[in-house]
Parts: C-alpha cells; structure tokens; sequence
C-alpha cells in the first residue's frame, strides 16, 4: 500500500475517533458538549430539549459551549421539553451558557411543539448589570414553534425565547445568525438587569410579536424582520433604549410600537428599511411615546389602494429624520402625525411628489421643522418650513401659522384702503403680518400688513387708481404670521 498523505491520515483519524468519543460516556469534546446526531449520552432521550438541559447541568459552575449536532437529514428537532439556562435551586447564578450549530455554515432547526410555554428560557447572569463574560448567547440556531411559517403567525401563546425574572437574565449575550418564526412573542426580555444584549444578522419572520422589551438596552445589527404583527414592542415604564443598524423591515403591521410606554423609549435607527406589501393596509412604521433619530435609509408604501394616514405616529418629546427617503404608491395624508408634546426635525427626500399631501401633520405640526428636496431641479422646489429661524441681530422669528381670509366680491373705493381683520387663536400684538393673494389679483391693488392684536390679525388691501374697483368673488389671501 502506498505512502499516506497526512491530509489523509487525519482524516482517516477523524472517521475513526470522533463517532467513538461522541457516542461513548460523556459527549464531551475538549470541554465542549455536544447533543443530537449521534451522540446517546444524555439520558437517553431522543428530545433534543432535554439533552441540551442535561448537558446544561454537566458543564462546569462557570458554564461552557453546547453544540448542536444537525440532523443527518438536514431537518429540525422536533422537541416538546422546554430549554431552560438557570441555576439549579440554591446554586448561584453565573454559569454562562453559548448554544450553537455544529458543522460549519450550518444551522441547527429546533422545532418546539407546544403552542404554549417558553421554548429557551434564559437566566444564568447574575443580577449585577456589570459584563462578567460576554462569550455566551445563541450561535447559527433556527428556532420555529410547531412548524409555522405563515404571515403573522398560527395562534400560538408560546414564547421562543424569553429572558428569565430570577437573576441577571442573558445580560450582554450575544445572538448571532438566530432565526424566530411562529411564536406569539419571538423574544422577550422584561427583566430590568438584563441589559446590552447584541443580536448580529438575526432573522424574525411570522410572529406576533418579533421581540418585546422593558426598559433595556440593546442593539441589532444587520438581519430582516418580515411577516411579523409587530417588530419591537416597548411596554414598561421606563422605555428601552433599542439601536439599530442595517436592517430590513419588510411586511410587518407595524415596526416600533411604543402605545403602552409610559416614559419615552429611545430608538435610533441607520441605514434601515422600512417597507409593506401591496397586500398590507396601512404603511405603520412607528407609533407611540419614542425619542428616535432615523439616519438614511428608506421608507415605502407599496400599497396601491386606498390612502395611508401616516407612516409614523408620533407622541414623545422629539425626534430627528435626516436624510431618508420616502416613496408612495397611493396618496399618504403625512409622512410624521406629531402629537402634543413633540418637537422634531425632518429632513429627506420625497420621491412620490404629491403623493405625500402634507410632510408633517397633527396637533403639533408647528413644532415640527421640516427640509424636504422632492426631486432635481426640474421639479418646482418646495418651501421648507421652520419653527423658529434666527434673524440680524440674534431675534428669533416664529413662523407661527397661516392663516386665510376669502373677502369676495368687495369694493375698494378710490386711492384708500379696506382693512380687513381675521381671528387666528394665539396671535399676539407683536405679530408681523405678510399677506400674500392666492388668485389672479386685480391690477392697481396692493397689499400692506396691518395692526395685530390678541386673538386677531390685520391687513390693508389698497386701491391706488382713481376708479372703484370690485375684487373677484372668488378673492383669496394667505396671512403668514410671524412672532
């Protein structure tokens, strides 16, 4: 027999050896435990779930890595007994735990069954919200609760994977290349000490509710959320602090909803994109009691029926849009409704013209300072509006609001001027009144601000020549109050 190569000595070393090491009493490899494919080691049970707990309770206090070695046939493990990472009653927490696919660029599918309880439960940091090991988390796992890969879900109650109240949570774990597909609740963290979780390339599609939080901290980079009622649900008091960069959110109800926060949550979102289907309603991205600054990217309504309200419903106390674009199919009342007590800033571009009937609506549009480029220059540029701008001398001028007046059929009688007054709530002595006319004016008549008083505003419309002159019925004038 001819002389080997080394390349084939290892591998004739690796068929040999490695199939006796993991089917012989431990299913541990260089400290690193293994559990499904071949391996019969852990309690004899063909539950993928309770071979992972089995082996949870082997690793060291300190914890360790859990392989998951994939179906020979590339399939899941169905498996009904919940996965649960938590000290053993009356020993300390601390025992760190990472969960990964074996086998590279493999993931391994865990199809738990139940349509109720937790699938992964985890609780093993201690409470102290410091980072005493950040090598711990979820590695290439595909999570699906009873084979369901339908929009929005199946109707289960079940949670995929749900952080723990007892102890410190999944403090600083890190998910990487994690999918959740079917569950009422993706992922769930209400656990206020469990904080700085990092979830690379993740993929949520088909839950209720993709992930849920407290007032946590967290971030997302890369992945898509698609097919889900809702992305990111905020819900206590105090709301989370949730950055992303990166992500595709495609045919969700809604991305951020923030209805239930009683304290602003923080959202900071880069690069991302914001995207229906022609299938869905409503264009819902954003709702609710949220600071959040959106950084580029895109946001679209594909929808062709109908008329979406708006595409960000918001009720914090400020926000920033910076150079993101907007695209509509069907008409948008407002890309932002800003309600009491918001103040924000926004900046983009419309590629959809018209579509977008108003920029910024709501009981506190006036609060809202908005730049908008709607295409190149061969488009008729459109008046950005500010909510305070800063004159000579370092006075601020307050666009407050405008308001209209339409006189009709009056005369103006020769070389004088008609005062006319309107009431506009709010307005002050110290307005400064620009009236322009919104119709073809008659030649010969001008127009002069006039006095301003509490709740009331004046202009002068002057008739120069010696005849009378009647204006047309259909005489119209904006007033642009400034104070």
């Amino acid at each position: 027999m001819g002389r080997r190569t080394l390349a084939q000595l290892v591998l004739t070393l690796t068929l040999i050896l490695i199939p006796r090491v993991t089917q012989a009493q431990s299913g541990n490899i260089n400290g690193v435990l293994y559990v499904g494919g071949p391996v019969n080691f852990w309690i004899g049970s063909s539950d993928i779930g309770a071979q992972i707990n089995a082996a949870y309770a082997a690793l060291p206090a300190t914890g360790g890595t859990i392989v998951i070695i994939p179906p020979a046939s590339g399939g899941c493990y169905d498996y009904s007994t919940p996965i649960v990472f938590a000290p053993r009653p009356s020993a300390p927490p601390g025992k760190y735990v990472r969960l990964e696919a074996g086998g590279s660029g493999k993931s391994a599918c865990l199809n738990y069954k139940p349509t109720s309880g937790s699938a992964i439960t985890l609780d093993y940091a201690p409470g102290t919200n410091i980072p005493q090991n950040t090598n711990h988390g979820l590695r290439n796992i595909l999570l699906v609760n009873n084979n369901c890969f339908s929009t929005d879900g199946c109707g289960s109650s079940a949670i995929g994977i749900n952080t723990g109240g007892t102890y410190g949570g999944s403090t600083y774990a890190v998910f990487e290349n994690v999918v959740v597909s079917g569950f009422s609740i993706g992922y769930r963290n209400l656990n206020t000490l469990s904080v700085g979780q990092v979830w690379q390339n993740p993929s949520f599609s088909n839950n209720g509710i993709a992930q849920q939080f407290s007032n946590i901290a967290q971030s997302i980079r890369g992945g898509t959320f698609a097919g889900n009622i809702t992305v990111l649900n905020a819900i206590a008091a105090n709301g989370p602090e949730l950055v992303v960069t990166d992500t595709f959110f495609f045919a969700n109800n809604l991305v951020l909803d923030a209805t239930a926060a009683l304290a602003p949550a923080a959202f900071a979102c880069t690069h991302c994109h914001f995207e229906n289907t022609p299938a869905a309603v409503n264009a819902h991205y954003i709702n609710g009691n949220v600071n959040f600054f959106l950084s580029g990217g895109v946001m679209e309504d594909e929808n062709s029926s109908g008329t979406n309200d708006w595409m960000v419903n918001a009720s914090g106390n400020n926000f920033v849009i910076d150079g993101m674009l907007f695209v509509a199919v069907r008409t948008n009342t407002q890309i932002v409704k800003a309600n009491s007590p918001v103040r924000g800033i926004l900046r983009g571009f419309n590629a959809s013209g018209t579509q977008f009937l108003a920029y910024a609506g709501g009981a506190n549009a006036a609060f809202v300072t908005v730049e908008m480029l709607n295409g190149s220059s061969a488009n008729t540029a459109q008046p950005f509006a500010y909510e305070k701008l800063s004159v000579g001398g370092g006075a601020t001028l307050n666009l407050y609001k405008t308001v209209s007046d339409l006189p009709g059929a009056i005369t103006v009688n020769a070389h004088t001027c008609t005062d006319r007054a309107v009431t506009l709530a709010g307005a002050l002595p110290s307005a400064v009144i620009v009236p322009t006319a919104n119709y073809a004016m008659e030649a010969n008549i001008s127009l002069s601000s006039g006095q301003a008083v509490a709740g009331t505003v004046h202009y002068r419309i002057c008739n120069v020549t010696d005849a009378i002159v009647t204006l047309s019925a259909g005489s119209a004038f904006n007033l642009a109050i400034l104070q």
